[in-house]
């Protein structure tokens, strides 16, 4: 156990680059026997909860978002939108990301085998901080396996054991399957506290995983089930600036959109915000003062270019602007704005009602072998919105079903979620899904993404202290 936490404390710690942002106070759980009553499972459960905040804080997305056809990531991060991996100065701090996943892995298996030994708790009790453990372990691994493939797969049953191999990736994907089903089964509808784990939630996730698997007849259940519960809506949109009910900083618990966030605004500030804006100096004044303006857009790119000026959103998410002295065009994600303050007092939209729409319309199309009205509407109504429309009534955007084939749906399905999920981290694991991300990227830089980078490299403080994992089990390439 010594050992197993003093390794932790190194990964952590082990990253650099930005470091505000990336060094982070490891919250370890070390008292097995802890959770006798309720208030103690109570803080046992907000522990695990730190590990995802800081895994999504910044350079995790900053490094899925500039692996895209979107954005493109200039001084030491220029190298991952050369589309040339994980290599050199850029692996380091990839580091973190693994640590804080793992982290929040740890502390919720030391939850779930220690809670039901707790004498003070009913078994309700008991069920109830179980499944909320499991969900937010099936949320990390989840992330994890699309990232590494196979991992070393630590559940409560071998975790004092520091050296394990990778799991396969079916293995992993099994836990994280029934994780997420105990999780759906047991916890709440509505949260105690908000940003804490819901049936909702859980079923948001696991859909996404049916999704990802392609196991496209459940995804279309799954989140045809949320869509029919009623608990969720869309934001109505009249102007760009309603979007702030959506992603600005007093949206937080207040959105009917929102299903699983990762909360910031009141635990503490979102770094990603912060490397998405330019300094002042930068560009003559920005949206807000201090930011690193390290992946910004293009306008020569295809994405930007088939982006209609006329949209909503696109006034919300982007601002077009001037580097001096080059003369240089360049997009500045102006998405999560807070002109106040230096880092962003948002919380991090991971799963809103718009990604249950969007992944609703596809798996019915690929069920169905073509799109059909009831997909069509789902997407017509984040559509409306994006035009300032009533998102409940035929508008003069919709999209017709007849102008689409399937090819073409799931086309405009892929240019549509690009939109809708700007700077939310999804656009990676959207392209690979649908395995469009070589696609799309020699589309827009010319550029032919090799098949080592699909993945990216165990990190080598794993290599280094998991005597099961050698150099020779990384990744392919690596």
């Amino acid at each position: 156990m010594k050992k197993y936490i003093i390794y932790l404390i190194f990964i952590l710690t082990s990253a650099t680059s930005c470091k505000d942002d990336l060094i982070e106070k490891p919250y370890l759980i070390a008292q097995e026997n802890f959770y006798n009553n309720k208030v103690e499972a109570e803080a046992a459960i907000a522990a695990v909860y730190p590990g995802l905040r800081s895994a999504f804080s910044a350079v995790y997305l900053l490094t899925t978002e500039s692996s895209t056809d979107i954005f493109r990531a200039r001084d030491n991060w220029g190298q991952i939108s050369l589309f040339e991996g994980l290599e050199g100065g850029n692996r380091s701090p990839t580091e973190g990301f693994w640590a804080n996943f793992y982290t929040t892995i740890r502390n919720a298996n030391i939850m779930i085998e220690a809670i039901p030994k707790a004498v003070a708790l009913t078994d309700t009790e008991k069920t109830f901080y179980v499944a909320e453990a499991r969900f937010l372990r099936a949320l990390a691994y989840f992330h994890l396996v699309r990232c590494y493939g196979g991992v070393p797969l630590r559940t409560e049953l071998n975790r004092a054991e520091i050296n394990l191999q990778r799991s396969s990736v079916d293995e992993v994907y099994q836990l994280i399957i029934d994780d997420l089903i105990f999780a759906e089964n047991n916890l709440p509808a509505v949260p105690s506290i908000s940003g804490r784990g819901t049936k909702w939630a859980a079923a948001a996730v696991l859909a996404d995983v049916y999704f990802t698997r392609h196991d496209n007849l459940s995804a279309r259940n799954k989140s045809r089930e949320i869509i029919q519960s009623m608990n969720f809506d869309l934001v109505e949109v009249r102007d760009s600036m309603d979007f702030k009910n959506i992603f600005g900083k007093d949206a937080s618990g207040n959105t009917k959109e929102e299903i699983f966030y990762i909360k910031y605004s009141q635990q503490g500030v979102w770094g990603w915000p912060r490397y998405l804006v330019a300094t002042n100096a930068a560009n003559g004044g920005s949206l807000r003062d201090g930011g690193y303006w390290i992946p910004t857009g293009r306008l020569w790119l295809p994405f930007y270019q088939n982006w209609d000026d006329n949209e909503l959103r696109k006034a919300w998410n982007t601002r077009i602007y001037t580097v001096q002295p080059s003369d240089s065009i360049q997009v500045e994600c102006s998405k999560y704005r807070d002109p106040e303050f230096s880092d962003g007092r948002m919380d991090y939209p991971l799963y809103r009602y718009t990604d249950i729409l969007l992944l609703f319309a596809e798996a019915d199309c690929l069920v169905e072998d073509m799109p059909t009205a009831e997909g069509m509407e789902a997407l017509n109504r984040i559509r409306r919105r994006a035009y300032g429309y009533n998102t409940k009534a035929v508008s003069p955007v919709d999209f017709s079903l007849v102008d689409y084939n399937k090819d073409q749906f799931l086309e405009l399905l892929l240019s549509e979620r690009g939109k809708e999920t700007y700077a939310e981290g999804k656009r990676w694991f959207d392209l690979l899904r649908t395995g469009k991300l070589k696609e799309k990227v020699k589309e827009a830089y010319g550029i032919d993404v090799k098949d080592k980078h699909l993945l990216w490299p165990i990190p080598n403080a794993e290599i280094n202290f998991n005597e099961a994992i050698s150099a020779s089990d990384n990744n392919p390439g690596y």
